[in-house]
This record gives C-alpha cells, sequence and structure tokens, in this order.
C-alpha cells in the first residue's frame, strides 16, 4: 500500500485528502440542511396562514408573495396577543402555527381595511 492511499485498484487511487473532503463536504451539507429546512417549513406555513387569511376576509387568497408576508406579520401580531391573552391552541406544532398566523393576519388585513375605509384608489 503506497504512503496517503486507501485504496489502490485499477482505476485508480483515492486519497486520504480526497476521503477527508468527501467527509467534510457530506457535514456541510448536512449543517446547511439543518438550516434550510426550517426555514422553508416556516415559509410554507406563513404562506398558508397568509392564504386562509385572504379567504376569510376578502374571498380569496392573495399571491403567494402577500400571503407570506401577512402570515409572517400575523404570526408575529398573534404570538403577542395570544400570550397577553393566555391563549394556548394546542401541542399540535404545525397546526397551531398556521391557525396562530391565520388569526393574526385576519387581525392585521382586518385593521388594514378598517383604516382605509372609505378611500378611494385612484
Amino acid at each position: 500500500m503506497t504512503k496517503g492511499r486507501i485504496m489502490n485498484s485499477e482505476r485508480g487511487t483515492v486519497s486520504i485528502a480526497q476521503v477527508g473532503m468527501l467527509v467534510v463536504g457530506i457535514v456541510v451539507a448536512f449543517l446547511l440542511l439543518q438550516a434550510v429546512i426550517p426555514l422553508i417549513v416556516a415559509v410554507l406555513i406563513w404562506s398558508l396562514a397568509g392564504w386562509g387569511a385572504g379567504k376569510i376576509v376578502q374571498g380569496h387568497g392573495y399571491d403567494p408573495i402577500t400571503n407570506i408576508i401577512y402570515g409572517f406579520g400575523g404570526g408575529i401580531v398573534s404570538f403577542f396577543v395570544f400570550r397577553i391573552l393566555g391563549i394556548d391552541l394546542g401541542e399540535i406544532p404545525i397546526v397551531s402555527d398556521v391557525l396562530e398566523g391565520m388569526v393574526g393576519a385576519v387581525l392585521i388585513i382586518g385593521a388594514r381595511n378598517w383604516m382605509t375605509r372609505g378611500q378611494t384608489t385612484t
């Protein structure tokens, strides 16, 4: 066996450095997935919450970006409102998160509609 080599075959050799780089690449990919997957889930939850709030208040959902913005804002608003009022929607994480986001988004959309009531758009 050649020094610094793990495998010596007809196809070529694999060095210890190459194996090390492969291991580092796998670890980095795993860490990136650990950071990205929760963000993707959060964006999907915000989008569902915004879409549901749009269906409740307007009768139709908004475009995807607006759904995400309303859902995110609604999640923040409902987090504080529910804590102040002592409301807990349960232990089912995604369902309770979507419901909280929807309630908060409905509050935001309702406040926006109330503030813009009587104004005409030109």
